[in-house]
Parts: C-alpha cells; sequence; structure tokens
C-alpha cells in the first residue's frame, strides 16, 4: 500500500483526469448497483485502515484548507481561550459562500500529528475522510481529497484495479483494450 504522501500527490494530479473519468463511468455507466459498490468501498477502506494509522500521517490537517461552520469556531476559539470575535479575526476567513475557513495551513492546533484539541475538533474533521458516504455522491469532494489522503488514495485505486470494475476504451479499428494506469 502506498503510503509515500509526495509520490501518492504526484500520482494522483497525473491520473485526476483517469480518476475523474473512472468516478463518471462508474456513477453513471456501470450496471453494478449503488448497494454493491458501496459494498467494495467499506470493504477497501477497512483494508486501509488496518494498516495507515492517520495520526502517522496527519496530512489533511497539514495541507488541506479547513472549512468552519460558526459552531467549529466557537469550540475551537473556547479551546484556544480566546473569544469567538477574536478567534474568528486572527484565524478565519469568512468566504462569499458565507463559511469560514482556517486562515493557514497546517491546522493551528496540530502538534506532533496530534490535535491538540481533538474533542472539539470541527465538524469537517471529525467526518474524514467522508468514506462513510458514498464515494460517488460527491465526485469533485473525493477527487480533491485523493492527492492529500493515503486511505482515499487507496480506495478509488482498489475500485479502480477490481476485476469486475475494469473499464475498457476503444483502439483504433474498434478493439477494446482496458485502461492502462
Amino acid at each position: 500500500m502506498e503510503t509515500d504522501l509526495k509520490r501518492i500527490r504526484r500520482l494522483a494530479m497525473r491520473r485526476e483526469q483517469d480518476n475523474r473519468n473512472f468516478l463518471r463511468w462508474l456513477k453513471y455507466r456501470h450496471p453494478w448497483p449503488r448497494r454493491q459498490v458501496m459494498e467494495l468501498q467499506v470493504e477497501l477502506t477497512n483494508r486501509a485502515w488496518e494498516q495507515i494509522d492517520c495520526r502517522g500521517c496527519a496530512n489533511c490537517c497539514a495541507a488541506m484548507q479547513l472549512q468552519l461552520t460558526a459552531a467549529d469556531c466557537d469550540r475551537m476559539a473556547k479551546a484556544a481561550g480566546m473569544t469567538p470575535a477574536d478567534f474568528r479575526r486572527e484565524h478565519a476567513d469568512r468566504h462569499r459562500d458565507g463559511l469560514w475557513y482556517l486562515k493557514r495551513q497546517p491546522c493551528l492546533f496540530l502538534r506532533d500529528n496530534h490535535c491538540t484539541i481533538y474533542a472539539d475538533r470541527p465538524s469537517r474533521c471529525r467526518g474524514f475522510p467522508y468514506l462513510h458516504c458514498h464515494i460517488l455522491d460527491d465526485i469533485a469532494g473525493t477527487l480533491m481529497q485523493v492527492p492529500y489522503c493515503p486511505v482515499v488514495f487507496y480506495v478509488l485505486e482498489g475500485l479502480k484495479a477490481h476485476p469486475d470494475l475494469q473499464r475498457k476504451r476503444r483502439r483504433p479499428g474498434g478493439a477494446r483494450k482496458p485502461v492502462a494506469e
């Protein structure tokens, strides 16, 4: 299983369009029922968790922009010993979409790959990498996570490698061959 973060990022960026095409194909054209895709996703996710400890990685905390709710800002402010207004002014930006985002990466609460406010961490952190939801429900979100998260990378690569999920491309002349990575 690939865990080198630089290599994962490089591979994910190189394969982004193929990954997008695969997920769209799986969602709209493959005959498997959604339930069957989800079962395979859960199986691959469980295998990944057996081999990957998020606390040994923490790349999501170090590299991804964190979206915050107002309640997240309030909890984080309390954990930091600040007023919510001071926390927002110093550590969060409000975007046009009305949501708050942490101003910098890595997260200011990340120390030695551990969250210092784990019990009060933001809601987006609690659910990451969102593999408890169907991967096909948010293709764009999945594709954004692949370069940062070894678990998401492994699950997507596992889906693409499954023998029953092999896409075929047409060769010149009409012959078919498997998609090469």
